[in-house]
């Protein structure tokens, strides 16, 4: 077993060996949002023994988008957009030898409160969000807060009033394909009415629901599996990793876990999965089949073997997150928050790329 008892912010954890290894051997970074301790967490092996764990401060982050040398992360009334230069980043390791990809702040969107989940970049850099608080997909834009999408056909207008708590979105050609509700109510917080049983999967395209009756729906992501596309995704009421097979349009339960699930990423055949602990000051926790003593953490599994690898547990600090993105071919990413002043000493161009030190 590894923990990680010395970390500056305090946040212990323990990992398998199983685990260290398979992130050591497979070379990337796990990112995780947590808005509950207002933390991005970057977790990576630089060796096979142990895992490192670095943790950034955003004020209640969730949605965060992973593509291209970009990253995107969702805030209570922002979405901050950070890049990773190559030229650059060669500049910066040379003068700090502390990671080996540093993502540097590069827009901030200022959307206001939207309670954005999901989020995701398209190949031509633009963003698309979930506002669950308008119950409908957005665009971010730079004139403003937002610019409408999509909403379902059962919401009867855009108003900022959570009717089905929209939550989770697919691209599919650099567009949403697929989204997931708590319901398919058309007033104010109608999701709450029956929370096991009301959740919807969309078909964003056809305008059409292809799933009801599921439980606090969550992270619908698209994979190819036997060459035909299937929609992964959680009923996180009920602990379960689901696969819908489009083409035959059949559901099954990949996995049963213990803790409510949010956060999903699927890479070289390995599914990671976000671990929340039951919120006390929620009456629908209640309503949960979650151990009390559960800790939040990262559970790993094998796809094609249908074998759970084991888990990333948090003894403390961490008891939500959100979501789950993968950084490949990193071991020690790092971000260079705008508050700070590492930043400011790296300047990119489409063609150049400066490093000025501080004595300049």
């Amino acid at each position: 077993m590894n923990s990680n008892k010395n970390n500056p912010y305090h946040i212990e954890f323990i990992c398998p060996d199983e685990i260290v290894s398979l992130f050591y051997q497979l070379n990337f970074t796990l990112a995780f949002s947590s808005y509950s301790a207002n933390k991005l967490i970057l977790l990576s092996a630089n060796n096979s023994k142990a895992l490192k764990l670095s943790s950034f401060y955003f004020d209640e982050p969730k949605g965060l988008s992973i593509q291209n040398n970009q990253l995107a992360i969702a805030t209570y009334n922002k979405v901050h957009t950070f890049a990773f230069h190559e030229g650059l980043n060669h500049l910066h390791i040379t003068q700090n030898s502390d990671c080996d990809a540093a993502y540097y702040p590069q827009l901030t969107y200022y959307t206001n409160y939207l309670d954005l989940h999901d989020l995701s970049y398209t190949s031509q850099k633009e963003i698309f969000a979930v506002s669950a608080d308008f119950s409908a997909i957005v665009k971010l834009d730079a004139e403003f807060h937002f610019k409408p999408y999509w909403k379902p056909s059962f919401i009867s207008k855009l108003a900022p009033e959570d009717r089905c708590h929209l939550n989770g979105m697919a691209l599919k050609n650099d567009l949403p394909k697929y989204a997931t509700a708590f319901s398919a109510g058309n007033t104010p917080q109608s999701w709450r009415k029956d929370i096991l049983h009301s959740g919807v999967l969309i078909d964003i395209e056809n305008d059409d629901i292809i799933i009801e009756g599921l439980s606090m729906p969550h992270s619908p992501k698209i994979i190819m599996l036997d060459h035909n596309p299937h929609i992964l995704f959680f009923e996180s009421g009920k602990g379960e990793i689901c696969l819908f097979d489009i083409k035959n349009k059949r559901k099954e339960t990949l996995f049963s876990v213990n803790g409510f699930l949010r956060g999903l990423s699927f890479y070289k055949g390995y599914l990671f999965v976000g671990l929340s602990k039951a919120r006390k000051s929620s009456t629908t926790s209640s309503l949960l089949e979650i151990e009390e003593d559960t800790n939040a953490g990262i559970a790993v599994f094998d796809l094609e073997n249908r074998k759970h690898i084991g888990n990333i547990s948090f003894i403390e600090r961490i008891e939500e997150i959100y979501e789950i993105e993968i950084i490949k071919d990193v071991r020690a990413a790092k971000i260079l928050l705008a508050d700070k002043s590492a930043h400011k000493h790296g300047i990119a161009s489409p063609d150049q790329v400066f490093y000025k030190s501080e004595k300049n």
